[in-house]
């Protein structure tokens, strides 16, 4: 766009030009203006000829404030009766008043005694099903943990807790035990990745795994010691076996017997 001339006496909708404001660091045009409701600003030539602004704002409000809230009994076609239904823990007694999208607000009574006002729409799509007693219920009896699952104290505590039973039920596991491991498994017992491709993955060798958890007092030892990725331990994780599918409890307990039959040493006569 070329050079915008003079547009002061000129009417862009709504506004009336005054004066041009002089130019700023960018070199636009800025005029001062007045709408017919009474308020000045300053606008860009480029707003008022483009008409990007025709008011200041006025326009819209009065098209909000055309139906203003409404007392009383309510009608028209649009209306939905809420009296005397029960959402959640409220029951509607009546409406209260319309806000400028004529949208209904309703008197509702809460189990608890309380008494509240909510948005017709909040009360069919189950945005709110109380007068606030349920969140503050939740908040305080809803965490029946210690609620600091996530957080980095629990991690250190979770893994003191971990190292001080690997210590006491993983004491028979030796490094010689785990080289046999790992000569007779080089890859994923269950999916078959081997550890070279871990390695490349993860950045780490294959885990070394209990076939009965840790938690319940098994340690590593032969018969209960396997080789997984690290995706699969993670599927597995502290579960017992009963509560595994039928293949993979299978599977596990094959490699573990396994592991045991060729290398446990043998009881001499």
């Amino acid at each position: 766009m070329g050079k915008i001339h003079n547009l002061q006496g000129k009417r862009f909708g709504k506004w009336l030009v005054l004066e041009e404001i002089p130019s700023d660091m960018y070199e636009n045009t800025k005029w001062k203006v007045r709408c017919d409701c009474g308020k000045e600003t300053t606008i860009t030539g480029r707003s008022l000829v483009y008409l990007k602004s025709t008011h200041c704002g006025c326009e819209r409000t009065k098209k909000l404030t055309k139906h203003p809230p409404q007392q009383g009994i309510p009608g028209g076609k649009n209306f939905k009766d809420e009296t005397g239904k029960v959402y959640g823990k409220l029951t509607v007694i009546r409406p209260t008043r319309q806000n400028a999208k004529k949208e209904w607000y309703w008197e509702c009574k809460c189990s608890c005694g309380e008494t509240t006002e909510v948005r017709g729409s909040h009360l069919r799509s189950g945005t709110t099903v109380s007068c606030g007693c349920v969140l503050a219920d939740y908040r305080e009896n809803g965490h029946k943990t210690h609620g600091l699952t996530y957080t980095p104290e629990y991690t250190r505590a979770r893994n003191r807790k971990r190292r001080r039973k690997m210590s006491e039920f993983d004491a028979r596991w030796t490094g010689v035990m785990e080289h046999q491991l790992r000569t007779l498994f080089q890859q994923c017992v269950l999916c078959g990745m081997t550890e070279k491709e871990h390695q490349e993955k993860f950045g780490q060798s294959l885990h070394v795994d209990h076939v009965h958890p840790l938690k319940d007092g098994s340690g590593l030892y032969y018969g209960n010691a396997t080789v997984l990725c690290a995706t699969c331990n993670s599927k597995k994780h502290a579960k017992k076996l009963e509560d595994l599918d039928e293949w993979t409890r299978n599977r596990l307990l094959l490699t573990a017997d396994l592991f045991k039959v060729l290398f446990e040493p043998k009881e001499s006569l």
